[in-house]
């Protein structure tokens, strides 16, 4: 996949907002204003952003084509 160095395989399905910014190497500001911009998908549990595997993996193939 590409030059990616992040092995999506240990990756759990539904990542918190901590582990999405580990693997995006972001900060937490970064990462919230990504998903208020819908660049990338996420989702409330209780209050708590939640990012599903499928949707950071998808973020990643778009950003790789750019």
């Amino acid at each position: 996949e590409g030059d990616c160095a992040i092995d999506l395989e240990a990756i759990p399905e539904i990542l918190t907002l901590k582990q999405g910014q580990e693997v995006l190497h972001i900060g937490r500001t970064t990462i919230l204003n990504m998903i208020k911009q819908k660049e990338l998908k996420a989702f409330k549990v209780r209050g708590r952003w939640r990012i599903r595997k499928k949707d950071l993996e998808m973020y990643l193939s778009q950003v790789d084509k750019e």
